[in-house]
Parts: structure tokens; sequence; C-alpha cells
């Protein structure tokens, strides 16, 4: 059975106005700002975390720990300043970079970078973080992000892979 309704024709839209349109919906269901603060504090808990399970290697001058700032600037986001952290291990240095927050798969990432290598931490949810190898995308070798995966991690980028090391 055939309908005998007409399709409603509706004036279109110049391309232009379909634009604005789009602009207009997408940034007022997305708080950029409030995403970028969420990032950073998320950063600050992360970095106290590392903190408490450096400090008593810290205390015995085995390593030591410096924060200086740096600047990301995110293509939405823009630029905004963020804490990067470094760690010295006698002559080697590892350092936590801040990725940003407009990362593909995760609300935010800081890299792990050494002489020898990089891993990456990131956030699969706010404060939920796991870490994973700095590989092609859509890599499934991930894991924990805890106090040993942290120390492992750390010997990784000084010392080379060990992944079974790392996975165990």
């Amino acid at each position: 059975m055939k309908s005998n309704r007409k399709p409603v024709v509706r004036k279109r839209e110049t391309f232009e106005e379909f634009l604005k349109s789009k602009q207009l919906s997408y940034e007022e269901h997305i708080d950029w700002q409030g995403r970028k603060n969420l990032y950073l504090k998320s950063v600050d808990r992360l970095y106290d975390q590392i903190g408490r399970w450096l400090k008593p290697y810290e205390e015995k001058s085995l390593l030591n720990i410096n924060d200086d700032e740096m600047e990301i600037c995110e293509l939405i986001v823009g630029p905004y300043k963020v804490k990067r952290r470094d760690i010295f291990l006698g002559n080697s240095i590892i350092s936590l970079i801040p990725q940003g927050t407009l990362i593909v798969g995760s609300v935010g990432r800081v890299d792990i970078q050494g002489s020898k290598g990089a891993l990456l931490i990131f956030e699969t949810e706010w404060n939920v973080w796991r870490m994973g190898f700095k590989t092609i995308i859509g890599s499934k070798r991930t894991w924990s992000f805890n106090k040993q995966s942290f120390q492992e991690a750390l010997r990784t980028v000084i010392d080379g892979y060990d992944e079974k090391a790392i996975l165990d």
C-alpha cells in the first residue's frame, strides 16, 4: 500500500549555516576547560602517588626527583602549563612528560622516557591509570599501573625492554 503523504520540503541551509550549527552544538556539549582542569589534577595525583613510591629511595639518596613546568598546546583546549617530572638515577634521567587530555582511547596520557625507550601511562577514565608500550594504535599490550609495574617501567626505559618482566 502506497502512502499518499508528500515529503516535507525544507529550505536547505547554506553550507556556512550548517557549519555554524555544528560548531555551536559541539561546543555546547563539552566543557574543554573543565576537562583540562580534571587532567591537570589527575596528573598531580599521579605524581603524588609516584612520589610516595619513590620517597624511601630519595631519602637514601638513590635517586632525585625534579618537577618543572612545561607547556602543552592541544588543538581544541589551547595552550596550558603542566608539570613535567624528571627522575635522576645516577647518570640516567627518566622523564614523565604529560601529553594532554585529547588522546584517542583515553582521557589523558603521560609518557615515561628514558635512554633505552618509552612507555605510556594513560587514563582509561579519570584517575584510572594503565600502562602500555608505545606502539601502533590499537595495540592490546597494556597492564595495570601500580608500584611494581612503575618500578619495572623505570628499569625498562633505562636498561631496555624485558617484555616478560613487564607483563608478569
